[in-house]
């Protein structure tokens, strides 16, 4: 919908395939909705339950934003340090969260983005530029430019800006996408005769190169173990049936205040 009203503005679309994208976003809509509405209907509820009902304070809604010193996580993800090995401490008093403020897409992929500026073929390309510097300012929530459009509603009733970086991964794709078929139009150009499946090549070479990248990354994230380790009966059951007692729990006073101690110790 956004981007349909971003062609109308630029004058793309034609007086005759307005009714036709009106139409396709109208039935787009209803589409979505029915599908979601098992959702929806119950968050609806539940939102008029909660204290969102009122909207938020702008403390609460300014939670974890994004900063712009954390550019650099686009290059070297941990930088700031890891939750992997408990380093991660970014030099903010809003520390933030590992996830939401991490927006690795890969190398790769940011060359190829850098390549899509070699030429502009669409307002769609000039749409997702503008997407992107948007939701990079968005999500700075309240140190950012747009730190009073975050209380209006709908914006006012979440929390955590730095999710706005959803859709910088997302115009990051699509414009490494831009970036690919320069290259390939350009080597298409300069070196004749091409076969037909260097494009096919080169793309999916691109794909897998991204994807390795992407797994690299990530698959020290999330630990594997064995999965016996998994099915051994663990020592607190031991533990249990020794006890004969009737109490077994022993609370350690662990709340969202001292949380983050814990998690400091821990390290």
């Amino acid at each position: 919908g956004v981007y349909f009203i971003f062609r109308l503005w630029a004058g793309a679309l034609r007086p005759r395939k307005m009714g036709v994208g009106l139409a396709s976003i109208a039935l787009s809509a209803i589409v979505a909705a029915g599908l979601s509405a098992i959702q929806i209907l119950p968050s609806l509820e539940y939102f008029r339950l909660s204290e969102r009902a009122g909207g938020l304070t702008p403390e609460v809604i300014n939670e974890h934003p994004f900063h712009f010193e954390e550019l650099v996580t686009f290059v070297f993800p941990d930088y700031n340090g890891t939750p992997v090995n408990f380093t991660h401490n970014p030099p903010f008093q809003d520390k933030g969260i590992y996830w939401e403020m991490t927006t690795y897409v890969g190398l790769l992929t940011l060359l190829l983005v850098g390549a899509s500026l070699l030429r502009i073929r669409s307002g769609m390309q000039v749409f997702l530029y503008v997407l992107l510097l948007a939701s990079l300012i968005m999500a700075m929530g309240g140190i950012g430019p747009f730190r009073y459009l975050m209380t209006i509603p709908p914006f006012g009733y979440f929390r955590i800006p730095s999710r706005f970086l959803y859709f910088t991964t997302f115009a990051l794709a699509v414009l490494a996408g831009f970036g690919m078929d320069n290259l390939i139009g350009r080597l298409i150009k300069t070196q004749r005769p091409v076969s037909s499946r260097m494009p096919v090549f080169i793309s999916s070479a691109a794909i897998v190169l991204v994807a390795a990248d992407l797994f690299r990354f990530g698959y020290r994230y999330n630990p594997v173990y064995p999965a016996q380790e998994w099915l051994e009966e663990p020592r607190t059951v031991e533990i249990l049936r020794e006890d004969k007692g009737f109490f077994r729990i022993f609370y350690i006073g662990l709340s969202a205040r001292n949380e983050e101690n814990v998690y400091l110790q821990a390290r």
